[in-house]
């Protein structure tokens, strides 16, 4: 059985091309289980359209293709099914990825594609091609979503992989490094050889607004195995920057100390930066400052809002006077600091808009994102509001041009709110001297001031691109039922 692992793309307001973890870690669990006929493609190398990428998967010929996508690559998604339907009838489809997790029923409503893994795909998708070489029902395989008789079910929840040590390390060997390191990311700022890596999966936290991707419950490599493989990046590619992207790598305090503290005991002399968010109210001083020992030169804190009743309302609990300090004492021991902030929350008043947008502009804050309020299908927000959820389906998702509000401020008053936080924040010659200061490489800065100007301008939205960019191919969804399975 030949499998093609594909990582999708599609074109955002800002590119972040990071390792495509999730297919390497299929591929490596699906090789240490013999299977050998095994292929990898990144889309977002070449920044190809789905009628490029086809014509790799016909001069392939796979049996099984695999798309990994998140949420907002969705229309790069169902035109490369549509298109391999076409040009090879006989290839099945699989869907996987946080957009398999968080829209795996209405995704299925595409003929052109066959199954959605749910969740953590190793032992699924196993298990699933193993049933289609075996003549197996995959109906009997937990974790997919399917079509039976012409309607779309789930098979019901897989139980998480307790042990993330008995997973293999990604394929590394089996990636072109060169290519990620030629890659000019906004989040890359030292300019040396990197690499992307995960210690953990699960976050118990249940944030009205988020996907849930890996479920509630925290899990976690060891410390020993995180710090060999950072090792190995290190000593065979010459990986020097590394970037962490847990949803909470601090959650467990005393795990997170013994990874920084067996990166110094390697004498491992690397650039860390957490750029997926760190819980930030669950860090103090000592993990802080062994953090910085071990190389971490930038953090980013999920800040979201500064209104308390909000705070509450979305089931974010972040004990905001706890953070303040944190920020500063981030701010006395020299590490780059990035914060997010959400604008547009159910109910929010211009007031507690403000006073977010007041509290970023107070901050020691390095650099900021305000993003729109979207509620992306499969988190509880878009259960609560559901029709502006279900119009975004025929949409880009773009928290940058959003086109609901859920608050009590209008959608062309909300984005008017946005470009005002960020000309306000990057508009302070004391703060760009401090970031100039800590920035690995200056250059960076005139990146980060070419962005915020997109941003200002009304310049930064890819609302609608798809038409442009597939060339017409981009479809969502169809109401048929397509193949049985």
């Amino acid at each position: 059985m030949r499998v093609a692992l594909v990582r999708t793309y599609q074109p955002q307001p800002i590119d972040e091309i990071a390792h495509p973890l999730g297919i390497m870690a299929l591929d490596a669990y699906l090789r240490e289980r013999g299977l050998t006929d095994l292929h990898l493609h990144d889309m977002r190398l070449g920044k190809q359209r789905p009628d490029e990428a086809v014509r790799w998967l016909e001069r392939l010929n796979p049996d099984v293709v695999g798309l990994s996508a998140l949420t907002i690559e969705k229309n790069a998604v169902h035109a490369l099914a549509r298109l391999v339907r076409q040009r090879l009838p006989n290839a099945t489809v699989v869907v996987g990825g946080p957009y398999a997790t968080s829209s795996g029923p209405s995704l299925m409503r595409d003929e052109h594609i066959d199954f959605a893994v749910v969740g953590e795909g190793e032992v699924t998708f196993h298990a699933l091609l193993e049933a289609l070489r075996t003549g197996a029902a995959p109906a009997d395989v937990a974790g997919l979503v399917l079509r039976r008789d012409g309607e779309v079910v789930e098979t019901g929840a897989r139980p998480a992989i307790a042990d993330l040590d008995t997973l293999p390390l990604p394929s590394w060997d089996r990636i072109d490094m060169a290519a990620y390191d030629r890659v000019d990311s906004p989040e890359r700022m030292t300019g040396k050889p990197w690499a992307a890596f995960y210690t953990s999966r699960g976050c118990p936290y249940r944030c009205t607004y988020c996907h849930d991707v890996f479920g509630k419950r925290f899990r976690a490599r060891s410390p020993d195995e995180v710090v060999a493989e950072l090792a190995l990046l290190h000593d065979r590619y010459g990986v020097r920057e590394f970037h962490c992207y847990d949803d909470i790598f601090n959650f467990d305090k005393a795990r997170a100390m013994a990874i920084c503290q067996r990166i110094v005991a390697r004498g491992l002399k690397i650039h860390l930066q957490f750029p997926n968010g760190v819980r930030a109210d669950r860090l103090d001083v000592e993990l802080l400052r062994a953090m910085k020992a071990a190389g971490t030169y930038r953090v980013s804190y999920a800040i979201e809002t500064a209104s308390p009743r909000v705070q509450k309302s979305v089931k974010k609990h972040l004990q905001l006077p706890k953070v303040e300090r944190l920020m500063a004492e981030t701010d006395r021991v020299g590490i780059l600091m990035h914060g997010f902030f959400m604008l547009g929350f159910p109910g929010e008043t211009r007031e507690e808009i403000e006073r977010t947008i007041r509290f970023a502009l107070d901050s020691p804050l390095h650099t900021a994102s305000f993003f729109l309020v979207t509620p992306f299908e499969g988190s509880a927000l878009a259960d609560a509001y559901v029709e502006p959820s279900r119009e975004l389906l025929g949409h880009d998702y773009n928290f940058y041009d959003n086109p609901h509000s859920l608050s009590e401020v209008s959608a062309d008053e909300l984005r008017r709110l946005q470009r005002w936080a960020y000309f306000r924040f990057y508009a302070n010659p004391r703060r760009m001297m401090r970031l100039m200061r800590l920035m690995p490489r200056r250059r960076k800065v005139l990146d980060y001031a070419r962005t915020w100007a997109r941003i200002l301008t009304g310049r930064l939205s890819v609302h609608g691109a798809d038409e442009a960019t597939f060339g017409g191919l981009a479809e969502g969804p169809s109401e048929t039922s397509g193949r049985a399975a």
